[in-house]
């Protein structure tokens, strides 16, 4: 059984005809073998895991709370946040034992996905199993059919840094994150996280990017060769949205 999320857009490959796509999430149910030898069922979360995935969060990410992702730290919360059916939560399963867990949101409209919130609880840090849900949230966004991802994580959380990178996300930049504490119970002083950025293109719109850029780049040359020569001369004969 799978999910169509409909919608109608421009595509950029064929910008005279509009298309009726959607993003089809696929069934995730797959076995993987941790470092220490002992095999996981990688599957979509279930009602009876709705307390294991918020003792998850609560304990190997306790900066979560009294932010907007708090409702992730309580098994009550779980029932308004799977309502909507554009956010997925996978879990890695141990024999009923919950010891990680990620979550993916959808945009259909935009054919495009977030990666968030992968954590592993303490006691099976080392094992292996935040780079398997990783691995195994990626390969469920690429079949969905998205064109486009982004992750965030904080500016300390190297091992997910190294996880995008694995992927070949590219590094947009570093931001203001989610405000995570007050200092001293005053809410006027707080301690802001510093978030790293990343993105990465996927299926039809990754191809369609390289088509452009070989076909256009010999523009993007001549348009710095002129600006230099004539100052603030802008070629126009190209859609600027295409980046260049």
């Amino acid at each position: 059984m799978v999910n169509y999320f409909g919608t109608r857009i421009f595509r950029l490959d064929n910008p005279g005809r509009i298309d009726e796509i959607g993003l089809v999430f696929p069934t995730v149910d797959i076995s993987r073998t941790g470092r220490d030898g002992v095999e996981y069922i990688i599957r979509e979360i279930h009602e009876e895991d709705y307390v294991g995935v918020s003792e998850v969060y609560a304990n190997a990410f306790p900066e979560l709370r009294n932010t907007s992702y708090d409702g992730f730290t309580r098994a009550e919360c779980y029932p308004d946040i799977l309502q909507n059916r554009n956010t997925r939560i996978l879990v890695a399963d141990r024999s009923g034992i919950i010891p990680a867990t990620s979550t993916i949101i959808l945009n259909p409209q935009n054919m495009s996905a977030e990666l968030a919130l992968v954590v592993v609880s303490p006691e099976y840090q080392g094992t292996g199993l935040g780079s398997i849900l990783f691995d195994e949230s990626m390969t469920a966004i690429e079949n969905a059919g998205t064109e486009y991802v982004c992750a965030f994580c904080e500016t300390f959380d190297t091992k997910t840094q190294r996880l995008c990178e694995k992927h070949e996300f590219r590094r947009v930049g570093v931001m203001q994150g989610p405000i995570l504490a007050s200092l001293f119970g005053d809410p006027s002083r707080y301690y802001r996280a510093q978030t790293v950025y990343y993105e990465k293109l996927l299926g039809s719109a990754d191809r369609l990017l390289q088509s452009q850029t070989a076909v256009l780049g010999p523009f993007y040359y001549l348009k710095k060769t002129l600006g230099r020569m004539l100052g603030n001369f802008q070629p126009t004969s190209y859609p600027r949205f295409w980046g260049i």
